[in-house]
C-alpha cells in the first residue's frame, strides 16, 4: 500500500509551494502509514529525505511551519514530490550517478517477480546496499535498460519514456511511477489500471496524485484520470503526454468500494462515497423486497459509513413512494411490515488508533482493530433488531472475535449483517488487498466457498448478506468486464 502527491509550478506561482506538498501528500495518507518521503528540486539540486511514520508528524516543522513563518530556505523549490507507504519501506529513491540524467523515483503498487528481476540485475553486475527496496529495484532496471541500447533516443524525454516503457513491460504486478528530475516530473499511470494517477490544475500550477481528494481544498480542479499505462510529462506546469505502455488492464473492484477516500473520484467521474452509497442502497432495496425491515440500522465506523447512508435513503425514498400512492389513492394504508429503521451508534471509533487495515504487521493490525470501536451503553438497544452495515468481511478475525461480541452485549434481540462488497474468496493477484486465501472467512478448509448461512451461523448472527460482481458493478456505474475480479467468486 502507498499513495503519492506530486506538484510542479511555474515562476508565476504565487501560492506556497512547501504547503500545497506538505498537505497534498497529507491528503493521501489514509493509504499508508508506515514510511513517508519528500523529494524537492529548485532546478539546481534534488533534495530526499525518507522518515518513518505519519508524513505530517515527520515533515510538519520543515513543510508546514516553515512554510507558513520562512525561517530557513530547507526545502524550497518549484517542484516535488510527497510519498506514504506501509507494508515495508518504498523509500523516494535518489538517483545520481548513472547513464541518465540525475533523478528520483517513489511508486505505488506491488511487484510480484520482485525476486526474479533482482537476480537479473545482480546477474549483469548490478549491487544493493542494505536497506534497499522496490523504489532502488525500478530504478536500477530503467538503468539497465539503458545501458542496453534503449536510450539511444537523443532527447531527455524520449530517453525516459524508452526505460519506464521497458521497465514496466518486466513488471508483473502492479505499479504506477513518478520519477522527479532537475526540471520535470515524468509519471505512468499502472498499465495493469490498478494503480491509476489523477491530474489535477489551477493556476500556474499542476498536481498529479494517487488520488483526487488531496486536490480540493488546496484550489486543484480535477482534470481526468491517466489512462492506464500513459506517460506524461509535467514542466513548469505544463502537461504533455509521451507514451502509453498497453496491456490488458482491468480496474480494481475493491478500490471505490473500500480503499479509496470516499472523497476520491472513480475514472467515471463519481464519487467514491455517491458508490458506497448506491451499495448500501442495494442491500436496502433486496430487505424491503423481502419485507424485511429491521428496528435500528448502524455502520462500523468508518467503512460502513457512507453504505449506512445509502441503505436509510432508501427506506426514507420508500416511505415517500408510499406516502404519494396514499395520497393518490393508490393504496390506502401504508403496508403494515413497512418501517424507516432508526439509526444508532452503539459502536463509536476511537480516531486516534487509526486505520487497522493500514499496518505492515498482523500483530498490530489485530490490536488496533480490536481496541478502536468502543461499545456505548443505551437501554433503547433492548429486544430491537439491528442491521449493521459494513464494506467487506476479509479475514473475519474483527467481525468474529470483536465486533459481534461486543455487540450482543448491547441487549439487541436479532443482528443482522449487510455487507455492501461481495465475498472475498481469493488472494489479490496484484497484492493489494489480500495476500492469503488461507486466511479468508468466506472460504472453508476445503478451498469452497461458503454460503450466506453458513456465514451468518458461524458469526453467530440471524443472518449476513453481500453484493454480487454485478450489483457491485452497477454501483460504481461500468460495465462488469472493465474490472478485476480476481478476489470475488
Amino acid at each position: 500500500m502507498g499513495a503519492i502527491f506530486a506538484i510542479s509550478t511555474n515562476d508565476r506561482y504565487h501560492g506556497d509551494f512547501r504547503q500545497a506538498l506538505f498537505l497534498g501528500g497529507g491528503y493521501v495518507q489514509h493509504c499508508a502509514e508506515g514510511v513517508c518521503g519528500i523529494a524537492i528540486s529548485n532546478g539546481e539540486n534534488i533534495n530526499v529525505e525518507n522518515r518513518d511514520g505519519l508524513l505530517r508528524h515527520a515533515f510538519e516543522e520543515e513543510l508546514f511551519k516553515d512554510a507558513i513563518e520562512g525561517k530557513n530556505k530547507k526545502f524550497r523549490g518549484k517542484l516535488g514530490i510527497a510519498h506514504v507507504s506501509s507494508k515495508f519501506p518504498q523509500p523516494i529513491a535518489l538517483i545520481t550517478s548513472s547513464n541518465l540524467p540525475e533523478f528520483t523515483l517513489c511508486f505505488t503498487g506491488n511487484i510480484e517477480n520482485r525476486a526474479q528481476l533482482k537476480e537479473k540485475l545482480l546477474n549483469s553486475c548490478h549491487t544493493f546496499q542494505a536497506g534497499e527496496h522496490d523504489a532502488h529495484l525500478i530504478s536500477r532496471l530503467m538503468i539497465y535498460f539503458s545501458a542496453n541500447g534503449n536510450s539511444k533516443q537523443k532527447n531527455e524525454e524520449q530517453r525516459f519514456v524508452a526505460c519506464l516503457e521497458a521497465t514496466l513491460r518486466e513488471i508483473k504486478g502492479a505499479c504506477a511511477i513518478v520519477l522527479l528530475t532537475k526540471n520535470k516530473i515524468y509519471a505512468v499511470s499502472d498499465p495493469s489500471g490498478r494503480d491509476i494517477l489523477v491530474l489535477g490544475v489551477k493556476s500556474d500550477a499542476v498536481a498529479i496524485a494517487s488520488e483526487s481528494c488531496c486536490f480540493y481544498n488546496q484550489g486543484f480542479e480535477y482534470q481526468r484520470h491517466l489512462e492506464p499505462g500513459e506517460v506524461v510529462v509535467i514542466e513548469k506546469a505544463h502537461v504533455k503526454k509521451i507514451g502509453l505502455i498497453e496491456k490488458d488492464a482491468k480496474y480494481c473492484d475493491f478500490k471505490p468500494c473500500y480503499l479509496m477516500s470516499p472523497a476520491s473520484i472513480v475514472p467515471n467521474g463519481k464519487s467514491a462515497s455517491e458508490v458506497r452509497q448506491e451499495l448500501g442502497a442495494i442491500r436496502a432495496r433486496c430487505d424491503i423486497a423481502n419485507h424485511f425491515c429491521p428496528d435500528v440500522a448502524m455502520c462500523i465506523e468508518d467503512s460502513g459509513r457512507h453504505g449506512l447512508l445509502g441503505y436509510i435513503n432508501e427506506f426514507i425514498k420508500q416511505a415517500n413512494v408510499f406516502m404519494e400512492q396514499l395520497c393518490q389513492g393508490e393504496i390506502k394504508e401504508i403496508p403494515s411490515w413497512f418501517k424507516v429503521p432508526e439509526i444508532h451508534a452503539p459502536l463509536i471509533k476511537y480516531s486516534y488508533f487509526g486505520r487497522s487495515y493500514t499496518p505492515a504487521g498482523k500483530e498490530m493490525r489485530e490490536i488496533i482493530a480490536l481496541k478502536k470501536q468502543i461499545p456505548v451503553p443505551d437501554k433503547r438497544h433492548k429486544g430491537k433488531r439491528v442491521v449493521v452495515v459494513d464494506d467487506s468481511i476479509v479475514t473475519g478475525n474483527q467481525m468474529l472475535g470483536d465486533l459481534l461480541r461486543k455487540l450482543l452485549t448491547l441487549g439487541f434481540s436479532e443482528i443482522h449483517l449487510r455487507i455492501t462488497f461481495s465475498k472475498i474468496t481469493e488472494k489479490c493477484f496484484f497484492g493489494k488487498a489480500n495476500k492469503d486465501k488461507q486466511s479468508l472467512f468466506a472460504v472453508k478448509d476445503d478451498g469452497t466457498i461458503k454460503t450466506d448461512e453458513e456465514i451468518a451461523k458461524e458469526l453467530n448472527v440471524a443472518s449476513c448478506l453481500f453484493n454480487s460482481q454485478q450489483q457491485v458493478a452497477e454501483a460504481i456505474g461500468e460495465n462488469i468486464d472493465l474490472f478485476c475480479w480476481g478476489c470475488t467468486p
